[in-house]
C-alpha cells in the first residue's frame, strides 16, 4: 500500500501538488502507526512461565 501511494504521489507531483502532500502525509501516518504497534508488541512479551500458567488455567 505504501509503494502504491508513493507511486501515485510521484505521478501527481506535476499535476496536483496538494494531493501529493496529502498522499505523503498518509504514508507517514501509516508508517508511524506500524512503528507504534511494533513498539507496544515488543514491550509486552509473555514469559514461558506466564504462557504455561494461562494454558493450565484454560485446561482446568
Amino acid at each position: 500500500m505504501i509503494t502504491i501511494k508513493a507511486e501515485l504521489a510521484e505521478k501527481l507531483l506535476e499535476k496536483r501538488l496538494q494531493q501529493v502532500v496529502e498522499e505523503l502525509r498518509d504514508i507517514a501516518s501509516r508508517q508511524n502507526l506500524q512503528l507504534v504497534r511494533d513498539i507496544v508488541n515488543d514491550l509486552y512479551q509473555k514469559s514461558l512461565n506466564e504462557v504455561l500458567l494461562e494454558q493450565n488455567k484454560k485446561l482446568i
